[in-house]
This record gives structure tokens, sequence and C-alpha cells, in this order.
């Protein structure tokens, strides 16, 4: 939807958005619904949608109702009035596709590269190439694309348009990406975090209604982070530092007079990464002989999550102790996130996932022992999807707010 309160417009031109707005609110309608919906007259809606159609904005569905003495139309929002594009720039590669308006994916692309090798110019080099890929197979020579999405697992300031950090990517501070990239692709672009596309797609795909949720994003490579809907509105913050609760101290015993190093971070103590390296530590020094065992049998080389839920299923303490005490620092921050917050909603994501029962089932057992009040934690019901269907959405209403309206009441 077109954020009208917040342009200064005539009141032909908010006419103009008004209808628009039914239109994509209904996704097919008459005249007479459009009339119902806005207050305005038949003859004012059909001369607005004559300029909407003579603007490509609004098409006939091929559908009239038959009533006695004349035939009305239905119309509709024209989705493939442009495409959309979204790159997801993560540690080990960039994840690519390419929509109509309303998000309904035609094509992806992926690209990989190797973290070591990455620098800024090389992330932009590998953003146009996946870019120029989707392009070429999915823009006809009277399509176009409107705008381009990233998200990355950093800092976005939108105000500034600068990106503070990409730690788990590659670190700097302080850059343009938002320039840079709508200078090589000449597109307009967005760029936000992935856990705030997270929350926002699971909020739209499984809780609409749900005004206060958290997402948290467990992943062994980008780490802990957090998108926060609170009153129904993203929440960024002054410094847009909202969310980024893998820098919380959590170990008051490891500050360090070192400004480079970082131990007493929850990442640091807490983040699957590290957690797969004290169990590599235990293997090592002759204990988690089932998660071994299991390794083996399974010809696994490297400790994830479901091998980890295997072998404690199968009795290995070892492991069960090590994932346990990790698990107590998760429990402390969301005890926190409850306490702050109040959130309807907390949503795990990223690395876990439905299968991961034993996970959950324990994190909602200490939550709740420690808690006063009841709060149940639930796995992402959008998975591996909920970036890019938040970063869609996000990327719709930003078409609709900064190209769409204008076009719409252009002379």
């Amino acid at each position: 939807m077109i954020n009208i309160s917040k342009l200064e417009i005539s009141e032909k031109e908010r006419n103009i958005l008004t209808i628009l707005n039914a239109i994509i609110e209904k996704q097919e309608a008459l005249s007479s619904n459009i009339a119902e919906m806005t207050g305005l007259s038949i003859s004012t809606i059909s001369r607005v949608l004559g300029i909407l159609k003579q603007k490509g904005l609004v098409a006939h569905t091929g559908k009239e109702i038959t009533v006695k003495g004349r035939r009305p139309e239905v119309v509709c929002f024209n989705n493939d009035y442009g495409k959309l594009v979204h790159l997801d720039v993560m540690p080990h590669g960039i994840v690519g596709c390419i929509a109509n308006i309303e998000g309904e994916v035609s094509n992806t692309e992926l690209i990989h590269f190797k973290e070591s090798e990455l620098n800024l110019k090389l992330l932009l080099d590998l953003i146009q190439t996946v870019y120029a890929s989707l392009v070429r197979k999915n823009v006809g020579s009277g399509d176009k694309v409107l705008a381009v999405g990233i998200s990355l697992p950093g800092v976005v300031n939108d105000d500034k348009r600068i990106v503070y950090r990409i730690p788990d990517i590659f670190p700097f501070n302080d850059i343009d990406v938002f320039s840079y990239a709508e200078r090589m692709l000449n597109v307009p672009v967005i760029i936000n975090n992935v856990s705030n596309l997270a929350a926002v797609g699971e909020q739209i795909r499984c809780y609409p209604g749900c005004e206060n949720l958290v997402y948290l994003t467990i992943q062994p490579a980008v780490g802990i982070g957090a998108g926060i809907i609170a009153n129904g509105k993203l929440l960024k913050g002054r410094q847009y530092l909202a969310g980024e609760i893998g820098d919380l101290y959590f170990d008051r015993g490891n500050f360090s007079d070192d400004p480079d190093v970082s131990v007493g971070h929850l990442e640091e103590y807490a983040g699957l990464q590290v957690i797969y390296e004290r169990i590599e530590k235990e293997m090592e020094a002759g204990g988690a002989d089932v998660l071994k065992r299991i390794m083996v049998a399974e010809n696994a080389v490297k400790v994830n999550l479901d091998l980890m839920e295997h072998a404690i299923r199968e009795g290995d303490r070892d492991v069960e102790q090590i994932y346990r005490d990790a698990l107590q620092a998760w429990v402390i921050l969301l005890i926190s996130i409850v306490l702050m917050l109040n959130p309807e909603r907390i949503v795990i994501g990223g690395a876990v996932s439905p299968k991961n029962t034993w996970t959950i089932n324990a994190l909602n057992h200490m939550l709740n022992k420690a808690l006063f009040c009841p709060q149940e934690i639930v796995v992402s019901e959008v998975g591996e999807n909920a970036v890019l269907t938040g970063g869609l959405h996000v990327l719709k209403q930003h078409v609709l707010n900064n190209i769409i309206a204008k076009i719409a009441i252009a002379e």
C-alpha cells in the first residue's frame, strides 16, 4: 500500500493514489467496489482508471460482470509493470532472485566466493555479476527493473545510506554501499539487515496480526542476531543498532583492555561456531564418543546442529553438557528480551529448524523455569525463505511509495 498520509499532494493527486490503493488492496475490483472503499464518485473513479490504465499501472483482467444494461469490467494492479531484484549477501556467497511487484519469484541465481579473498571491490563486482545474469535471463525489451534490495548481516543506517560494518563477511566501517551499488546497477537500491528482513517475512507470512515479535537468527557463520517488531513497526533504534544482540557483553570477567578483542560478547561465548569448535576439541581429547560414531556412520566431516541433537538423544553426555552450557546463555538473552520487550512471539530461525525439537524443548523448559510468566519460543515456519519474503515485501513497499506513486500522479 502507498502511504498517502506522508505525502504533500493536491486533492486530485490524493484521489488517484486513493483509488490505486483500493485496487492494490482488493486485487480485483469493480468501479462499484472502489466507490464503496473510497467514497469517491463513479465518474471520478472512471476518469482515474483511464489515467492509470494509460500509464500501464492498472489492467483490465478480462473479466466482466453481467448486469442489466451494462457489463462493468474488473480491473487489477499491474504486478508486471516492472521487476524487483533481491540480493542476499551471505558469508560464502550471494543469492539473487527476480520477481514481479507482488513478489512472485521467476528465477534465482547463486554465486560463491571465498571469504578470505573478499574485499569491497570484489563484493560489488559479484553483486553486479548476479544482477546482470538475472536481468539477461528474465528482463525483455519491454520490461524494466524498478529497484534492487540487498540484505546483509551488518549494521545499516538508512538515513545516512551507510553500512557501518559487515563483520561476518569482511571488516570495514562507514561505507556508502548504497551509492556504489546504484551507480553500478543504474537502478534505485535499498539495503537492509538480514535479521530485520527475516522478522518482517515471518510476520507477514505467519503472524500478520502480531504487533510485537522478535526473530532470533542463529547461524554458524553470521552468529546471533535479532529482528524486532514493536507495536507493528520494525525497531531499528537511533543508530540502527537495535537487534545487534550478538554484541551483548555476556561475561564481565572477559572484558579486555585490547579494543580489537571482543571476548565477552555473546557470540564469542555461545555462537554456534564456538559450540562446534568446543565439541571438536572434546572429540580430539577423547570425549564425545557417541558423536564420533554417528559422524563415522553418516560420513560427516563437520559437526552440525542435527548431529549434535542425534548424539544427545543417543546419550552423549559430553555433547549435551557443552550444548546445555551454551543454551543457558541463550536463555539469559531470551529472559532479557521477554522482560524488556514482552513480545507476543519469539521466533528462532536460521540453522534452527522444526526438526531441532531437542533444542526448542530444552530452551522452552529452561526459559519457563526461570520466568514468572509463560513465554513460548517457536521455530520459524518460513525458514530459509524468511529473509527473501521480508526483503521482497520491503522492496515492494519502497517501490510503491517512491516510484509507483510518483508515476501515478505525474502529469
